[in-house]
């Protein structure tokens, strides 16, 4: 009987101790130095836009193709539009991240040539290049955030808008 208790109350344990995506919390320290959502910023020798306009899309699911997703429980997805010059790649995800004032940290789980938040986030004009969509999944009442690109030449943040009440 031990023996399938014990299995059961560990998945338990750490289904709850990583939030329930299978991965651990991190923490680090919010940026110190950071633009405001909109304002453009030189990573890598090229201008990048983060949320031009400041314009940022909140919500409980998102739509990719025919399926939709859901957000579970005390979590919201958070859409932000990037910038990009017009012959750049897709930002890495490894370099991505949002980080809310408490510390902690919430990896890219997808970029999107289209905004998957539907028909309410009007997708931004972008200025001189392509837009892509960044998705984070972020606990529903957290205050603010900030988007955070981490790169051997030199990190880049922009203070993202909090969602709306």
């Amino acid at each position: 009987m031990l023996l399938l208790i014990g299995p059961a109350v560990f998945f338990v344990l750490y289904w709850l101790y990583t939030g329930g995506d299978g991965n651990p919390p991190s923490s680090i320290s919010p940026p110190g130095d950071y633009r405001q959502a909109g304002e453009p910023a030189i990573i890598d020798g090229s201008s990048i836009v983060a949320a031009p306009g400041g314009k940022v899309a909140y919500s409980q699911e998102l739509k990719l193709g025919n399926n939709r997703i859901l957000a579970e429980a005390g979590y919201i997805f958070v859409v932000i539009p990037l910038v990009l010059p017009e012959k750049s790649n897709d930002p890495p995800p490894t370099r991505w991240n949002l980080v809310d004032g408490e510390g902690n940290t919430y990896s890219l789980l997808k970029t999107l040539a289209k905004n998957p938040a539907g028909e309410a986030a009007a997708s931004p004009v972008a200025f001189g290049g392509r837009t892509v969509y960044l998705v984070f999944k972020v606990d529903k009442n957290t205050g603010d955030t900030f988007l955070v690109h981490s790169a051997a030449s030199g990190d880049a943040a922009w203070k993202i808008p909090r969602p709306p009440d």
